[in-house]
């Protein structure tokens, strides 16, 4: 969610218009900024051992999908491929702040709701 992004979609701005560079990375949402955060929640179906990634741009800029999805698919504890996304997009430049989260469907149905509890709670109505 950055300024730029959102006058392209409301077509005050192309997307080939030349911007400064002090508007290319003005985030219009974010945690900790306000007290109130418009949350943006999608909802997917999710098979049992699905592998689902939270990001950062400091990922996705310097890392491509391909390369993503191949360290994605490895046979290595989520951890290890997290921080070998990391290492990746250091070793690619690094230019900006990398976050990188794992997290992987469980296999009983006992954390079924977690996401509606997380958005529960960072919207401020409690444990859920």
């Amino acid at each position: 969610h950055c300024w730029v992004d959102e006058q392209v979609a409301a077509g005050s701005l192309t997307v080939d218009a030349l911007i400064s560079e002090r508007y290319k990375n003005i985030v219009t949402r974010a945690l900790g900024i306000e007290e109130e955060v418009d949350l943006e929640v999608h909802d997917h179906d999710a098979q049992k051992d699905d592998v689902f990634l939270l990001c950062s741009d400091g990922l996705t800029d310097m890392v491509t999908d391909p390369q993503i999805e191949a360290v994605l698919g490895e046979a290595l504890p989520l951890p290890e491929r997290a921080r070998k996304l990391v290492e990746m997009a250091n070793a690619n430049g690094g230019k900006d702040n990398i976050s990188v989260v794992l997290m992987r469907e469980a296999a009983d149905a006992s954390g079924a709701g977690w996401a509606k509890r997380l958005v529960r709670r960072l919207s401020g109505h409690g444990p859920g």
